[in-house]
């Protein structure tokens, strides 16, 4: 603007609600940005796992008593070893194993594993087993 006196500039009032109008535009895009983010971590964390349990379904087809003397601890471990460090940052991977049998007593048939996010910000949760089931929600 040209005021009176020849200067050029803006009044108090303009730069005021430029940076209204500005955090305004922030406040709403900044949330879908994060969300926008995570999915794309939960489809990456969901794609290793699937990845995972493909490997292990195959171990069972070769030899049916793969997971019979393995604990769920042993499995865990042996499956952190083959997440990287970028999901293992953003969320916690865990197994269970899936029981043949009443009740869930007997041998194992397979996994499930999880990925509960403690990236703080983020909500979603995956599971995947190694039977072909896919599953993820807030």
């Amino acid at each position: 603007m040209k005021a009176s006196n020849g200067q050029f500039g803006f009044t108090l009032i303009e730069m005021m609600v430029t940076v209204a109008i500005v955090a305004i535009l922030v406040s709403i895009a900044l949330p879908s940005y994060s969300r926008y983010i995570e999915k794309g971590d939960l489809v990456n964390a969901r794609s290793k796992m699937v990845n995972i349990a493909d490997i292990i379904k195959t171990e069972l087809v070769k030899k049916p008593s793969y997971l019979k003397n393995k604990t769920e601890a042993a499995l865990n471990t042996e499956i952190a070893g083959m997440i990287d460090g970028d999901l293992k940052a953003k969320y916690t991977f865990t197994t269970k194993f899936i029981m043949q049998g009443k009740q869930g007593k007997g041998y194992p048939v397979g996994i499930r594993i999880y990925a509960e996010p403690k990236k703080s910000g983020y909500s979603y949760t995956a599971w995947v087993s190694s039977q072909g089931a896919s599953y993820s929600c807030m």
